[in-house]
């Protein structure tokens, strides 16, 4: 797929931005990419959720997915730009959230030195990493009201991620501690208020808490 033609095409016939997201929806649940067969999930997820914020988004497929639930506040966060051939997307979100009066924060920044904010729901796909994870989870913790939702917690359940896009921030990354199963297993354990609400393993695996009370 060239994007920069697919772009030009649909932007020229003035198509409603409406069915421009919904289009990139669908075109990420066909196309071959790590998270397709979660993302309808990850919207029903989402749907009564005013505040989003997103750490690791890839190409914003899940972002397409998440903007798609309606809040009223979406932030995404990674440490790298989009690829150049999916940059049209951040325009297209914009003007999407333009549209119905929702705050949209596209942030170039690692996700442990991010100042957090208070949210419904977390959405987590960054570096794939034990001590990172922990690290991310205990920034968030009390910040998040409803559900914490991590991706390729079946790939990386018991292995870290090997290449670093992260900075340092004070975290051990040479820890003999591996797998998001870990992080998880020891948040929990560490903040009772959190439960799982729900594993899946097909498709790289994602794990869905709740928060109680």
């Amino acid at each position: 797929r060239n994007a920069s033609s697919y772009e030009l095409k649909h932007y020229s016939v003035m198509e409603d931005v409406d069915t421009l997201v919904v289009q990139e929806l669908m075109y990420s649940i066909r196309v071959n990419n790590s998270i397709k067969q979660h993302l309808n999930d990850l919207r029903d997820y989402a749907v009564g959720c005013d505040r989003i914020i997103e750490i690791g988004n890839a190409n914003l497929c899940a972002t397409i997915a998440l903007i798609l639930s309606n809040p009223k506040f979406l932030k995404t966060i990674d440490i790298n730009d989009v690829l150049p051939e999916f940059m049209f997307r951040v325009d297209l979100l914009g003007k999407y959230a333009k549209k119905y009066d929702m705050e949209f924060e596209y942030v170039i920044n690692d996700s442990i030195q991010e100042e957090p904010v208070e949210c419904d729901l977390l959405f987590i796909d960054s570096f794939h990493h034990y001590a990172h994870l922990k690290a991310e989870l205990n920034l968030y913790k009390d910040c998040v009201s409803r559900h914490i939702v991590l991706h390729d917690t079946h790939s990386y359940a018991n292995r870290n991620e090997y290449f670093i896009y992260v900075q340092d921030g004070g975290i051990d990354y040479n820890t003999e501690k591996a797998g998001l199963s870990l992080a998880v297993d020891e948040f929990l354990k560490e903040n009772p208020m959190w439960s799982v609400d729900r594993i899946e393993e097909k498709n790289n695996g994602m794990t869905y808490l709740k928060r109680e009370g």
